[in-house]
């Protein structure tokens, strides 16, 4: 079910005005409902009283002003809230480490974001609709139980009942239902990902994108398909039950319950239908808003897991600023972690050191570690033992950033440098290296934004090493970043750039395969399966 306390007003000060107007509307719909209904039963031939007629006029502009102030403070909390919820996110995603970031999945985030934030926003209608209904209801109600204490107590016990057996109904069946579509929804993204990702591989292999579409795709729609209509039919089940109940209790209302108390008059007649066509009328959006109460649900089950800032530290315990980069070494470095398939995979211990003003490569096979050393190089991966130490200190007790550039083998390219101020100056900087990496004929800082990003993944790392660089900090950290360069750039990389930046005072750390060009690096890391199994150092001593 949804939580309205999660989207309706936090603050006290605004619950109170909200609920005011509820209690505001709901007594002067009842008042009016009951004055009308008096006017409605005066026998024919005779006046109906003016106190009446004006009783009715101002308890209906009351109820009015109150219902309309009511669904303004509704709609206005309902969208600060949704904005609130999907900024937490965001803000818990940036926040958050790598670790939670790949165990949650982008896919699942992203979706529940995309389709969750969306069915809360469209659900502000249908709040609208609950509100003014429902409080209808409670007035009719009330009415009723001044008309007639019996309808009274048949039409409560009727609607409770009902609301109880759609309560227990929805979590045996409803909810495991709606828990198995938003697993086939899920596994249906991740298909639609590989389309969009395997696009070309798809194409041009027949027999492989006919099995794709049966296996990734027709099967997962199927599967979809067959949970989204078990839980069509339970509401199908649910509302033509429950209306059916409500036709019955309408029926008493008119038939039966006059035959047994004769003081039941025709205005206690219609209050009793009124109060039970309301709830029917509101049967027919139960599966909206229990599609949003599970929007809402997963969206919080998100934010849940995912951190929240820990806020400013204490000033003795604040980050040390990193004023002058002298090296980055690391002291029993290990982590280990076990794959969803395969045999878990350990790195370490490994004591290494890269001193300032130097190349140094860390190499081996596939499997080797090294990426994940990259992970933990940077900070996005924390140590389980040993530590990673920036001029001496841990890299979490240190402003690191301020020293580090990194660059990803699957580096995303932004089309702004984000935290810098982008003047004349610094944009002649860009278009500067940008010349240098030879893809300025691709692309150029203008305005303070790259003209165009629609580039292959090695014109990417050269637009990505150009933005690092104009950052000017000390350290370079670079995965595999010419794998997917050709041949004559390789060798200008390694032979040209590179002993350019270490002229510069600049540390670079690479990834790398290139066996051809180890002899540019004056310190050198060969791993295997974690294991760090050669050094060779060959800086001028």
């Amino acid at each position: 079910m949804i939580n309205l306390h999660s989207l309706l007003p936090r603050s006290r000060g605004d619950a109170r005005q909200l609920w005011a107007m509820v209690a505001t509307f709901g007594l002067f719909s009842a008042a009016n409902f009951f004055v009308t209904g008096h006017a409605a039963g005066t026998p024919p031939g005779q006046p109906i009283p003016e106190d009446f007629f004006l009783l009715s006029l101002l308890s209906l502009v009351l109820a009015t002003l109150a219902r309309h102030y009511a669904l303004l403070l509704v709609f206005i909390h309902l969208e600060n809230n949704v904005f609130r919820l999907r900024l937490s996110i965001i803000e818990r995603v940036l926040v958050s480490s790598l670790m939670d970031f790949e165990r949650l999945g982008a896919v699942a985030i992203f979706q529940s974001m995309a389709t969750g934030t969306r069915l809360l926003s469209e659900i502000t209608g249908l709040f609208s609709k609950i509100l003014t209904l429902g409080v209808r209801g409670a007035a009719v109600l009330l009415a009723l139980f001044w008309l007639s204490s019996t309808a009274f107590t048949v039409v409560l016990a009727t609607l409770l009942g009902l609301g109880a057996l759609s309560l227990v109904g929805y979590r045996r069946w409803m909810k495991a239902a709606n828990e198995g579509s938003a697993q086939h929804q899920r596994a249906l993204f991740a298909a639609l990902d590989d389309l969009v990702s395997g696009y070309k591989e798809l194409k041009l292999n027949v027999a492989r994108g006919e099995h794709y579409f049966r296996h990734a795709v027709d099967a997962r729609l199927t599967a979809l398909e067959a949970a989204w209509l078990r839980r069509q039919r339970w509401v199908a089940a649910n509302y033509v039950t429950a209306e059916g109940v409500l036709l019955l209790l309408g029926g008493a209302m008119v038939f039966l319950i006059p035959a047994l108390e004769p003081g039941f008059s025709a205005v206690a007649v219609t209050a009793a239908v009124v109060a039970i066509c309301i709830p029917a009328s509101l049967l027919r959006d139960a599966p909206q808003l229990l599609d949003a109460g599970r929007a809402l649900h997963t969206l919080e089950e998100i934010e849940r897991q995912l951190p929240a800032s820990a806020g400013e530290r204490p000033a003795e315990h604040a980050p040390r600023a990193v004023a002058h980069f002298a090296r980055l070494d690391t002291d029993g470095l290990r982590y280990r972690y076990r794959p969803q398939a395969g045999e878990a995979f350990s790195l370490g211990p490994l004591s290494l050191d890269f001193a300032a003003g130097r190349i140094h490569f860390i190499v081996g096979g596939n499997g080797s570690g090294k990426s994940t050393l990259f992970k933990l190089l940077t900070g996005l991966y924390p140590p389980q033992q040993g530590a990673v130490r920036v001029n001496g200190l841990p890299i979490d007790e240190a402003r690191y950033e301020e020293v580090l550039a990194p660059i990803f083998f699957d580096c995303h390219l932004f089309d702004r440098l984000y935290g810098q101020t982008i003047g004349e100056t610094k944009t002649e900087q860009v278009n500067r290296w940008l010349e240098i990496l030879q893809i300025a004929h691709k692309t150029r800082m203008e305005g303070g934004r790259l003209t165009h990003l629609a580039l292959s993944s090695g014109q990417k790392k050269r637009v990505a090493l150009a933005m690092a660089l104009v950052e000017e900090k000390p350290l370079l950290l670079l995965d595999e970043w010419a794998a997917d360069q050709d041949p004559e750039f390789r060798a200008f990389f390694y032979t040209e750039l590179l002993p350019q930046l270490k002229r510069e005072g600049r540390t670079v750390i690479a990834v790398t395969h290139d066996d051809r060009y180890f002899h540019v690096a004056d310190h050198l890391y060969r791993l295997e399966y974690g294991r760090l199994v050669e050094t060779h150092d060959s800086s001028p001593t």
